[in-house]
């Protein structure tokens, strides 16, 4: 409850009107004071409800990028393995040294693409 005795002083100052305590002004004063407590308690809620949709998007966005992220690692690797086992049918052509190396060097490098991009987002 607001102090009523400021509120009984400022509208003698403001307005040079005399209330008293017990007048009915106050009873507004207490409706508008509910009305905004409650108007405030469901923006609130709304507000929270807001915030957990958006941390729920964000682990979906998190989730398909480590799915896109696996699937391309996985693509790279078959396409490195495939290039590598034709490098070998190839008599008179140098295999490509390090071709596990640079598999593994890329998938290092996807995951932490992965890691900086979930902790961006979250």
């Amino acid at each position: 409850m607001p102090d009523v005795k400021r509120l009984i002083a400022e509208v003698a100052t403001r307005n040079g009107i005399r209330i008293d305590p017990d007048d009915p002004a106050f009873c507004l004063v207490t409706l508008n004071q509910l009305i905004l407590e409650e108007a405030g308690e469901k923006f609130v809620a709304e507000v929270r409800s807001a915030t957990r949709d958006f941390e729920d998007a964000v682990h979906k966005v998190e989730g398909r990028i480590g799915v896109i992220l696996g699937r391309q690692l996985k693509e790279t690797i078959a396409s490195l393995r495939h290039n590598d086992v034709l490098a070998e049918r190839r008599p008179n052509r140098r295999r490509r040294a390090g071709g596990i190396a640079d598999c593994i060097l890329s998938a290092v490098v996807i995951f932490i693409c992965g890691v900086v991009v979930g902790t961006a987002l979250h």
